[in-house]
C-alpha cells in the first residue's frame, strides 16, 4: 500500500514539473515575441523618421508620410497635448474632403514601441492611397476649438526639402546618422592629417573630420577631384564644407568635432581622390590619394587615434 502512494505522489509530481515548466516555456515565449514586436515597430518609426517625408513645427506635434501611413510626433508631450482630440483631413484637388480624425487613444504606437521612445509619443494613421493629389490638414482641438494646425502639401513628397536631422537625438537611442559614421571607422580608409581635415573614406562617401574644429574652418571652399577605374578624367565635386556638414546629426558625442559627409557619385571603383581647401588666391591644404596604395596597409586602419573621445 505505502508503494502505490509512493508511486502516485511522484506521478503527481512529474506531472506538476512538467506543468510548471510549460508554463515557464510559454511565458518566455510570450516575452519573447514581445520583445521582437518592439523591435520590429522600432524600426518601422526608424524608417519613417530618416526616410520619410518629415515636417517640423515649431507648435504642435511633428508628423512624417511613410509608407502609405501619416505618423505623428511630439517630444516630452504635456498632458493637454495627451487628451487632445486630432483633426485629420484628407483634401483632394478634386472631390470632397475626407476626414479621419481619431482620439488620443487611437492609433497610438507606444504600447508596441521599445522605451527608446519612451520621452515621444507616437501615432500612426493609415492615410488613402487611392488618391493620388492630395494635401493634408493635421492637427488637434479641444472645447474651446484648435490648439494647433498645421499644413502638409503631398506634392513636395518627393523633393526631400523637409528631411528628418535628429531631433530626437537627445530623448532616443535611435540614430542612423552616428551608427553610419561610426562603423565607417570599421570598414573604411583613415588617413589623419597634421593641417586641414582628416580623412575617412567609406566606399563611395568620404568624411572630413577636424577634431576641436570651428564653423570657421569652413568658411573657405572645399575641392574635391576623383578618378575612376584608373581613368585620366578627372570629376570635380567641389563644395561649400557648411552644406554637409553633419556633427550636429551625431548627437553630444561629437559635439566638440567638425564632420562633413560628402557623397560621391558611382561612377566606377575610385582610384585617386584629390582634396582640401582654397580661397580666391591659392590651395590652403591639399592631398593627393592613390586609392590602390591604401589596400591592406594598415597605416590607414582607423586605431583610435582620436583617444578616448571616439568609439
Amino acid at each position: 500500500m505505502k508503494s502505490f502512494v509512493l508511486f502516485i505522489t511522484c506521478c503527481f509530481l512529474i506531472v506538476s514539473c512538467k506543468n510548471d515548466s510549460k508554463k515557464q516555456s510559454n511565458i518566455d515565449q510570450n516575452t519573447n515575441n514581445s520583445k521582437e514586436i518592439k523591435v520590429f515597430k522600432d524600426k518601422e518609426v526608424e524608417k519613417a523618421l530618416y526616410d520619410g517625408y518629415f515636417i517640423k513645427n515649431t507648435q504642435g506635434f511633428d508628423a512624417s508620410i511613410y509608407n502609405g501611413s501619416i505618423y505623428i510626433f511630439k517630444l516630452n508631450p504635456s498632458e493637454e497635448e495627451k487628451s487632445n482630440h486630432f483633426f485629420l483631413h484628407i483634401m483632394p484637388k478634386k472631390g470632397e474632403v475626407i476626414n479621419m480624425d481619431f482620439s488620443p487613444s487611437e492609433h497610438l504606437l507606444n504600447p508596441d514601441l521599445s522605451d527608446n521612445y519612451a520621452n515621444v509619443l507616437v501615432y500612426k494613421r493609415e492615410i488613402p492611397t487611392n488618391i493620388k493629389d492630395f494635401d493634408i490638414n493635421l492637427g488637434q482641438f479641444n472645447n474651446d476649438g484648435r490648439t494647433w494646425a498645421t499644413y502638409i502639401q503631398i506634392n513636395k513628397l518627393n523633393k526631400k526639402e523637409n528631411n528628418y536631422k535628429n531631433e530626437y537625438a537627445q530623448a532616443t537611442k535611435t540614430n542612423r546618422y552616428l551608427k553610419t559614421f561610426e562603423s565607417a571607422f570599421d570598414s573604411g580608409y583613415f588617413i589623419k592629417h597634421q593641417e586641414g581635415f582628416d580623412l575617412l573614406l567609406d566606399g563611395h562617401v568620404l568624411y572630413y573630420i577636424k577634431q576641436n574644429g570651428s564653423d570657421a574652418d569652413l568658411k573657405n571652399m572645399f575641392f574635391l577631384h576623383v578618378k575612376f577605374d584608373n581613368k585620366e578624367t578627372t570629376h570635380n565635386f567641389d563644395f561649400k564644407g557648411e552644406d554637409y556638414k553633419i556633427n550636429a546629426l551625431l548627437g553630444e558625442k561629437y559635439q566638440k568635432f567638425i564632420v562633413i559627409k560628402r557623397e560621391i557619385i558611382d561612377q566606377g571603383m575610385i582610384t585617386e581622390i584629390g582634396t582640401g581647401q582654397f580661397n580666391s588666391n591659392a590651395r590652403l591644404w591639399s592631398f593627393v590619394y592613390n586609392i590602390e596604395t591604401l589596400y591592406d596597409n594598415m597605416e590607414f586602419v582607423y586605431n583610435g587615434q582620436y583617444g578616448t573621445v571616439l568609439k
